[in-house]
């Protein structure tokens, strides 16, 4: 799911909450229902979140801001998208910038 802007970002949650939601629901009915059918586990338990190698100050934000809230549900691993098109320069000036934005977030 691509996230470009807070609408697709906040539909990327909202599926991970559901999917929480769901398995949550068929826990207590299995629960009330002793002896049927096992629950199958829908959550997410991991999210790798791609993010664009060349991405401008303002869709790093959202997309800083998105990972800070779905980690709030699931894990997030951040990852640089189309690493191996970066030089080892621009990968090493790429990674100390994205960092403190993890860590603040």
């Amino acid at each position: 799911m691509r996230v470009d802007d807070e609408q697709s970002a906040e539909t990327a949650i909202n599926f991970v909450r559901q999917q929480h939601q769901t398995k949550y629901e068929n826990d207590l009915s299995a629960v009330l229902d002793i002896g049927g059918p096992k629950a199958m586990d829908t959550r997410v338990h991991a999210c790798l979140y791609l993010m664009a190698p060349s991405a401008s100050p303002a869709q790093m934000t959202l997309q800083f801001q998105t990972m800070a809230q779905l980690s709030l549900i699931c894990n997030v691993i951040p990852l640089i998208a189309r690493v191996d098109s970066m030089s080892a320069d621009e990968l090493e000036g790429r990674r100390p910038a994205v960092r403190p934005s993890i860590v603040f977030f």
